[in-house]
């Protein structure tokens, strides 16, 4: 949420005062060692130089199983239930709208449940920000825009605007994937390998379910080398 906040505060840095390019894939003129200055860049944002901006998920179709796997337990989180490795429930905390699932070693399962109403644009940056702000309804719309939509395949101002966000919100990520079951829709985040240790995550997950906590999502983030307690997290979920 800090990142995108970030975001829409660029957004707004880049519409105060200045006029977009009429085509905006006009690219500015770079000095020698192609750095432009930020007034140029204010006036031409759309440039797709990172190569986060052509990230585009993978989208995974999960069964539901009724058995939990060996060496997991079932777990409820706000409203919902889903098995994690057993490690993780020798200490289980909550505060407000955040849940920590800790090992005895440290590991920790962080869940934080988040309202749809606080999501993105206030009534200000609507008017301030009309192209961003009408280009979802949303938070899911947002996330399945920015996890499927790349320069190659986006089209109004508005949606170019959340590909451009790939940038910054996907500045420690390597990999992006979409998880589907029956009831859910996942988007999920792989870290950079260089900042797991840093983080002491490995993916980030942002889960939008049916039954889950009315006009809400919640963020799932977690360490995990082999996807076994992703998978497993999404295959037992009810």
């Amino acid at each position: 949420m800090k990142k995108l906040i970030l975001f829409l505060l660029f957004i707004y840095f880049c519409n105060s005062g200045v006029t977009l390019a009429a085509d905006i894939k006009q690219t500015p003129t770079t000095s020698t060692n192609n750095a432009i200055s930020m007034d140029k860049y204010r006036a031409y944002p759309f440039q797709w130089i990172l190569p986060e901006y052509y990230y585009q998920a993978k989208i995974i179709h999960v069964e539901k199983e009724e058995k939990a796997s060996k060496g997991f337990n079932k777990v409820e989180f706000f409203g919902l239930r889903s098995c994690i490795p057993s490690r993780y429930t020798e200490i289980i905390t909550r505060r407000n709208d955040s849940m920590f699932f800790k090992s005895k070693t440290g590991e920790t399962i962080m869940m934080i449940k988040s309202s749809n109403s606080s999501f993105g644009c206030s009534e200000y940056a609507k008017i301030k920000d009309k192209d961003y702000c009408s280009a979802y309804k949303t938070p899911q719309e947002f996330y399945n825009k920015l996890f499927t939509l790349t320069p190659d395949t986006v089209e109004n101002t508005g949606d170019k605007w959340i590909v451009h966000g790939k940038g910054m919100l996907f500045d420690n990520t390597k990999k992006i994937e979409i998880y589907t079951g029956d009831k859910f829709i996942a988007y999920v985040k792989y870290i950079k390998d260089a900042l797991v240790k840093e983080t002491k995550f490995s993916h980030e997950v942002t889960l939008f379910h049916a039954n889950g906590p009315l006009d809400s999502y919640v963020t799932i983030s977690f360490l995990d080398y082999n996807n076994t307690t992703l998978y497993t997290l999404f295959s037992s979920l009810e």
